[in-house]
């Protein structure tokens, strides 16, 4: 049950970004997918040949998430930028 509440939070948010963008004339190019996170969100990027990576970070999974982050800036060629939300 927590897999698919994940599932459903995840797409949910990344779709709250795309519609943000839009509204402020900013393309962006997101999608929901599966696996270990550092590992898909290099390959995406390389599969969409991104300029620049993305990588929220959230108050609640701080440590969480700066682990990913810190993967993926230190296996990627590609400008990461890290956004903090606004609480």
């Amino acid at each position: 049950m927590a897999t698919v509440y994940a599932e459903d939070h995840a797409a949910v948010c990344v779709n709250d970004v795309k519609d943000e963008a839009a509204e402020r004339g900013v393309p962006v190019v997101g999608e929901t997918l599966h696996g270990v996170p550092h590992d898909v969100i290099l390959k995406y990027a390389a599969d969409v040949d991104a300029d620049v990576i993305v990588v929220g970070e959230h108050g609640d999974h701080l440590d969480h998430f700066s682990g990913i982050r810190k993967r993926v800036a230190d296996r990627s060629d590609r400008k990461v930028d890290v956004v903090k939300a606004e609480m």
